[in-house]
């Protein structure tokens, strides 16, 4: 800027007169005329640096330094038990009604369900009248033989006589206890695999839970580049809406559900701090392995398919130091929302984070106070 000064003037004044006017004068004014030229182009030199600066890029700069990059993922989990038994009657008993719902708490001798009173009180009729005629058709086969030994016919007919009385007792037991089936233990009702009408199939009508201990979070996420850095490694915390928390949980099992896009995790709670089939915040963190360059995600551009940043040179010169953006291609090896870890600068270089205009290579820019 200077120059184009020096340019004008000598377009515009006639120099090699006002020279010789400036040598006739007194001496005095001489020097005058020098202090007020040296002032004069201190105040254009300090004009033209102001005016430099302020038209270059404001950056931000930062440093690239090794460490880890943190995955960190914020989802929900359900409360379920890892120790669920089911409970069940024999088959073909016809449900009456079901008196419970899943979630519902229920203690020891609680009746989940009932059986139809007239059906059960004509199959036990039916039933006790089977075991009475195997039992005289046994007495009969025994005194027709000689009194010494049990024939096999007879050891095959005391054996049907057995299941039947099995099953005699088993349904009189419902009868004496109001035709209700029961819980087994204290506990909380996770599913109901029966209805009024139904028929009962000898398996599971319901789940029962236990309430309290052996209770895990249960986590769905979507198998994406996020989920895919959760590891056995990875850190748990979960909280609830009532204010509980547990922090440093670990994960117990990964199950990969590749025909549904999905992946669960169970991560094992604490005993007797949450509820079974509550719903939990979840917090996964997972650390990378170490990296020799980890630099903020801002620093990083893109061009095409590829990556790079700009790095910062300085150099002193009469007017001060000036900074130069100069444009390098790095590999990304690993990132999160926040940092990238990169192979193409080393560490400790310095790099721009942030600009408040758009940058080339080879630009001056001005650090950002």
């Amino acid at each position: 800027p200077h120059m184009r000064v020096f340019h004008f003037l000598k377009e515009k004044v006639n120099l090699k007169e006002l020279w010789n006017r400036v040598c006739s004068l007194e001496p005095n004014k001489k020097v005058k005329i020098v202090v007020v030229f040296l002032a004069v182009m201190v105040g254009l030199t300090v004009i033209s640096r102001v005016t430099y600066q302020m038209i270059l890029p404001k950056v931000v700069m930062g440093q690239a330094d090794s460490g880890t990059i943190r995955h960190t993922i914020h989802t929900q989990g359900e409360v379920k038990s890892l120790s669920e038994s089911p409970v069940f009657t024999t088959e073909g008993l016809l449900v009456d009604k079901v008196v419970v719902s899943t979630g519902q708490a229920v203690r020891k001798g609680d009746v989940l369900y009932t059986i139809e009173k007239h059906t059960l009180d004509q199959m036990i009729a039916e039933e006790q009248g089977e075991v009475n005629a195997v039992s005289k058709q046994i007495q009969q086969m025994k005194a027709e033989s000689d009194g010494t030994s049990v024939s096999a016919e007879v050891y095959s007919l005391q054996q049907e006589r057995w299941k039947k009385e099995q099953l005699l007792q088993e349904h009189k037991k419902i009868k004496r206890s109001g035709y209700g089936i029961c819980a087994p233990q204290d506990g909380v009702v996770t599913a109901i695999e029966t209805k009024a009408g139904q028929k009962t199939q000898g398996t599971a009508d319901v789940m029962l839970a236990d309430s309290g201990q052996n209770l895990t979070a249960v986590v769905t996420l979507s198998s994406d580049e996020e989920s895919s850095y959760v590891s056995k490694d990875t850190i748990a915390s979960v909280s609830s809406s009532d204010g509980k928390s547990a922090d440093h949980l670990a994960i117990a099992s990964i199950d990969n559900r590749e025909a549904e896009g999905t992946i669960v995790l169970n991560i094992p709670l604490p005993q007797n701090e949450f509820s079974l089939g509550q719903l939990l915040s979840v917090e996964l963190n997972s650390a990378s392995q170490k990296y020799d360059c980890c630099i903020p995600r801002s620093a990083l551009n893109m061009e095409g398919s590829g990556y790079f940043v700009f790095a910062v040179t300085a150099e002193e010169t009469i007017l001060g130091r000036e900074y130069t953006a100069k444009k390098m291609e790095v590999t990304v090896l690993d990132k999160n929302r926040e940092s990238v870890a990169v192979e193409g600068i080393s560490s400790g270089q310095m790099i721009i984070v942030q600009s408040d205009k758009i940058l080339y290579d080879g630009n001056k820019v001005r650090k950002m106070r």
